[in-house]
């Protein structure tokens, strides 16, 4: 039987079935815990984007720069899997905001 493994913040980031997620925390962006939870804090509990609060036993995703890997902000899945698809370019981000209004 093949073993199920598991994904943590991103698909290609393998972490094993038992990693927790306070050394995944660290490993990634080094934030501990209590760091996580002061970042959650300022921004008022939620998404820095659009205020989502997480639900019951589920936390919201680290938003970090792809390539200098400093963590920006914690948001919700649809706010950071947004920026990710604009690519974190603000060119197509005020394409799109053009294009809504």
């Amino acid at each position: 039987m093949k073993r199920k493994t598991s994904y943590a913040l991103h698909p290609k980031d393998y972490v094993p079935v038992g990693t927790t997620r306070r050394r995944n925390l660290l490993a990634r962006f080094g934030l501990d815990e209590a760091e996580y939870d002061r970042l959650l804090a300022e921004q008022g509990g939620g998404c820095a984007i659009c205020g989502t609060k997480p639900k019951k036993y589920k936390h919201l995703p680290v938003d970090h720069d792809h390539v200098t890997g400093e963590v920006r902000w914690i948001l919700c899945d649809s706010c950071n899997t947004a920026l990710g698809g604009f690519k974190d370019r603000v060119d197509l981000l005020e394409i799109a905001i053009e294009y809504l209004a």
